[in-house]
């Protein structure tokens, strides 16, 4: 009997015990998942401050392009208000319609020819973004077509003081040749308007695309000049 209870006093005494399983700890008071989450947050609070450095630098160089491009185009944009006396925008209508002398264009598109080209010049000087670099040169062209216009007024006013006091079939030549100016000066300036518009287009679209707001420094719009000139030009005006 005594070995009986001895026996079953060793096999309670072998009997295995029970594991207890340490408390885990939660993922978020982990150490190598705070030093991971420092490290994410570190990364993404650089690259977040990179982009908005960077958006903002842009922005500012675009800013500071579109001033400068108006700066650049004084020469030209001076010339183009429809209020002015001796407007590039009015004059030629004016010239058409008898009201102004071939004198008076003549004498306006001297001006005209010389502050269009050196607009030309100084907008093919500036230093766009990347982006803006073909619509930079796409203006600058347009300014330079337009000092060639200004330069066919001046041919234009001559031949019409000409034309006005030729008689018989030297009139009638001296005509043909106006009316024929006339419609070069027709396809010049449209095609100047054209690809004006087109790099205007190209700075107002980079610059909604940038978030950048509606400003008084930036281009807005194609100035009061593209109407086009009458086919007729030469012969109506002068006295």
């Amino acid at each position: 009997m005594a070995r009986k209870s001895a026996q079953r006093r060793g096999a309670a005494l072998g009997a295995p015990k029970p594991k207890i399983e340490p408390r885990k700890t939660p993922l978020t008071r982990r150490r190598w998942f705070r030093w991971t989450a420092l490290v994410v947050v570190l990364l993404f609070g650089l690259w977040l401050g990179l982009f908005l450095w960077g958006r903002s630098s842009r922005a500012n160089v675009l800013r500071v392009y579109d001033r400068a491009l108006n700066r650049a185009q004084t020469g030209y944009l001076q010339h183009t208000a429809a209020t002015l006396p001796d407007s590039f925008a009015t004059l030629p209508q004016q010239f058409q319609q008898g009201q102004a002398t071939p004198e008076r264009l003549k004498e306006a598109a001297r001006t005209w020819q010389q502050d269009f080209a050196d607009a030309a010049d100084a907008v093919r000087a500036l230093d766009p973004p990347e982006q803006l670099e073909e619509a930079n040169q796409i203006i600058a062209e347009s300014l330079t077509l337009y000092a060639e216009v200004a330069a066919m007024y001046i041919v234009l006013a001559d031949e019409r003081s000409v034309a006005s006091v030729a008689e018989g079939s030297l009139a009638n030549r001296l005509q043909g040749q106006v009316d024929a100016l006339g419609t070069a000066i027709q396809a010049t300036r449209n095609r100047a308007d054209s690809i004006r518009r087109v790099g205007i287009q190209a700075v107002n679209a980079l610059k909604l695309s940038w978030g950048i707001a509606s400003s008084g420094d930036l281009v807005e719009q194609l100035p009061t000049d593209t109407g086009g000139i009458p086919l007729d030009l030469g012969t109506q005006g002068g006295p």
